[in-house]
């Protein structure tokens, strides 16, 4: 069976990791499934670690670090991968 190469790719958005996971999909097709996608961003938390045991692609997600929307009326905000608990606190905090 033909191996991923193990690498990390940076994506800054949405469409450009959709595009990296669609073209592992054309060039390997079925055999996809046997790949991993490991996405990473800070690497703080304790099951944060960045490995594809068995190959496959690690996406990097830290430039995907802004807050779409904030929805006070329902206790509710919509952030990208890479927003942090301290930049979404400096967010929350700002005068609106």
């Amino acid at each position: 069976m033909e191996r991923f190469s193990d690498q990390l790719k940076g994506s800054a958005d949405s469409d450009a990791v959709q595009k990296v996971v669609a073209q592992l999909g054309q060039r390997f097709g079925d055999r996809l499934t046997s790949a991993q996608a490991v996405t990473y961003v800070t690497g703080t938390a304790l099951t944060g670690h960045v490995a594809a045991l068995h190959s496959g692609i690690c996406i990097n997600l830290q430039e995907m670090d802004e807050v779409l929307a904030l929805h006070t009326e329902d206790l509710d905000v919509v952030v990208q991968p890479g927003v942090t608990r301290k930049q979404l606190n400096h967010y929350l905090n700002e005068d609106k």
